[in-house]
């Protein structure tokens, strides 16, 4: 990419102008093509003028091996790079939609300005230009009219039609279908009611299904561009963090970073596609009847822990703010405390048995 020309003595003079095009350039190349020793692939960043001069080079000392540009790809459909977004497939069914919603409001100018023949020797334009419900037209040369019906024939208003403009919007509604269908899209998932025959049950099975290319697309980015840039993260963070003192935003309390310590561990990530639905990371209604079989049998809460799966289930749900609820130490046995003499209030004393 021209990054060679940095070593001095394939360096090319510049040649001196107002203006010039400036380009930051990151790529894989070998340390000998910039006169230093060794032939292991490394990761350069180059700053080149006009695309002929290079006038700097730094190699990028990062423990990962990923240019620091990502370039991601939702939709894949064997056409490479070509491949259009999703705007763009649904452009042409947005231009054949406003086309005919443009021909029906011309219609209806049509019928507010509607058109007209005049004798411009007997009315003046300007006079019946204006689109006034009131309005007061002289007559020009009034002795060349001999009665009224030439009067009448001064001005010859052209009859109105609107023969299409029904079928218009008709198929403007059937684009834009088309274009939903293109999509993979429907109104339900647009937050909108949409009309069926269909139960509950089979809604809601329908509607599990309904987010497949929506999946596809998140899973795309995933691959393509999350996960380059969690190991990224992760790698710049063991390599470049410094010692000192961070706010944890999940208790609330700072926290001394040690690098040496951090490098030892592994950072772990964890993220959704942002289209799979809580449901299906945990079945509500199987989390209903696992805590009723607990509750009825005292083996499951102590095979597994039921308070750890309810927790987790209404993150799930969306609530965050679980941890501000939570009670410290001292909370937690003044709690225990209560309950324990509240249940002892409610048991009824045990009978004394006669000759005890």
């Amino acid at each position: 990419m021209g990054l060679a020309g940095a070593s001095g003595s394939n360096r090319t003079p510049i040649s001196y102008k107002d203006q010039y095009l400036l380009t930051h350039i990151y790529c894989r190349a070998l340390p000998s093509d910039f006169g230093a020793r060794g032939n292991e692939v490394k990761v350069y960043h180059g700053i080149i003028i006009n695309w002929a001069t290079v006038i700097f080079t730094e190699e990028l000392n990062v423990a990962h091996d990923y240019l620091p540009a990502y370039i991601m790809q939702p939709l894949e459909d064997g056409l490479g790079y070509q491949t259009q977004s999703m705007l763009d497939n649904t452009l042409p069914f947005q231009d054949m939609s406003s086309a005919l919603w443009n021909i029906s409001l011309e219609s209806k100018r049509r019928l507010i300005f509607d058109r007209l023949v005049y004798n411009p020797r007997m009315i003046d334009k300007k006079d019946i230009d204006p689109a006034s419900s009131v309005s007061r037209i002289p007559l020009r040369n009034a002795a060349m009219a001999k009665d009224g019906n030439e009067i009448a024939r001064a001005v010859y208003q052209i009859p109105y039609r609107e023969d299409n403009s029904a079928s218009n919007l008709q198929m403007s509604e059937m684009i834009s279908a088309m274009a939903d269908q293109a999509a993979g899209q429907n109104k339900v998932d647009r937050g909108m009611f949409q009309k069926g025959n269909k139960t509950k049950t089979e809604f809601e099975t329908t509607m599990q299904g309904s987010n497949s290319r929506q999946q596809l697309a998140s899973l795309a980015i995933e691959h393509q561009f999350m996960t380059p840039v969690k190991e990224t993260i992760k790698a710049n963070t063991m390599q470049f963090q410094q010692t000192g003192m961070i706010l944890n935003r999940d208790t609330r309390e700072e926290v001394q970073i040690d690098p040496i310590e951090l490098r030892k561990t592994t950072l772990e990530f964890k993220m959704t596609d942002g289209m799979l639905p809580a449901d299906k990371l945990m079945n509500s209604d199987l989390l209903t009847v696992f805590l009723q079989t607990a509750q009825a049998m005292p083996a499951v809460g102590t095979e597994y822990d039921i308070m750890g799966m309810f927790l987790y289930w209404a993150k799930l749900k969306g609530a965050t703010w679980l941890e501000d609820f939570k009670r410290n130490p001292g909370q937690q046995q003044q709690f225990l405390q209560t309950v324990q003499a509240t249940t002892a209030a409610q048991t009824p004393p045990e009978p004394i048995q006669p000759g005890t």
